[in-house]
């Protein structure tokens, strides 16, 4: 099977150590990199990117630049919009991803008001995420130092969030893979459905307990669904197409069989 590549947006705040453990879980065909933002972890000597539309089309224009093998995108919370907008520019560039999944976000103008929570002061911050996200982890909360600087990124990615506008158009001609959690307070069901509205090719859904961040405590069954919605999308073709062509074949098959059975 051909090999592709799965390009990772973290959530706001996080950073290439998101997706860490899923180097084990994905199978050995599946080229996983994970988007560093500018200003943190391997970048750090680099200043923060303000802009949305800046850092967005420095990522496009990379991987324009390095055609390798096919691309996915995947993205949650945060990451979700992101990986939404560069796949809308390499379609535009003529190099669209072979399947883009969106995670625990609605579209952009669907829900604005996590943007305004980097306006808050620390503490009243620190309980809006407890409340709508289920909070930080407690080793973060108890060291100062490292709670400053998480605190410092997620204001940072908030500024981005509030550059998002809602798209209009035609929809995206690429398949769809759109996970969320019954249980997550920041989005709901209807809100994660509205990204089929954005794409032209399938749209799969699946639903998660465990809240905003389910994709850690099921990573393994995030895994899974994602390597099978790469697998049948690899050859670059929408998922409806390879469905209509394997009708087709089977069509041919059972007319082969008729003949075969009057001669």
């Amino acid at each position: 099977m051909a090999p592709v590549r799965l390009l990772a947006f973290p959530y706001a705040g996080g950073g290439p150590f998101s997706y860490l453990h899923w180097t084990r879980l994905l199978s050995s065909d599946v080229e996983l990199r994970v988007v560093s933002a500018p200003g943190r972890d391997l970048r750090e000597h680099e200043g923060e990117e303000p802009h949305l539309e800046a850092w967005l089309d420095a990522i496009t224009a990379e991987l324009l630049a390095d055609p390798g093998v096919p691309l996915a995108l995947l993205g949650h919370s945060l990451g979700a919009l992101m990986a939404f907008e560069v796949a809308r520019r390499l379609a535009a560039a003529g190099r669209p991803p072979v399947h883009l999944v969106v995670s625990a976000k609605a579209p952009a103008g669907v829900r604005e008001e996590d943007a305004a929570l980097r306006r808050l002061p620390d503490a009243p911050l620190l309980q809006a995420i407890r409340e709508r996200f289920g909070g930080l982890p407690e080793e973060l909360e108890e060291d100062p130092e490292l709670l400053a600087t998480v605190l410092r990124r997620l204001r940072n990615d908030l500024q981005l969030l509030e550059q998002f506008e809602a798209r209009t158009g035609s929809p995206l001609a690429l398949p769809l893979t759109v996970l969320w959690s019954t249980d997550d307070r920041s989005v709901n069901e209807a809100q994660m459905r509205q990204w089929g509205t954005l794409v032209s090719g399938e749209v799969r859904y699946r639903a998660f307990p465990g809240g905003h961040f389910f994709l850690v405590e099921h990573a393994a069954a995030v895994c899974r669904i994602v390597a099978e919605a790469l697998a049948a999308g690899r050859d670059g073709h929408p998922l409806q197409e390879r469905a209509a062509a394997r009708a087709e074949a089977q069509h041919l098959e059972r007319a082969a069989d008729r003949g075969e059975r009057d001669s």
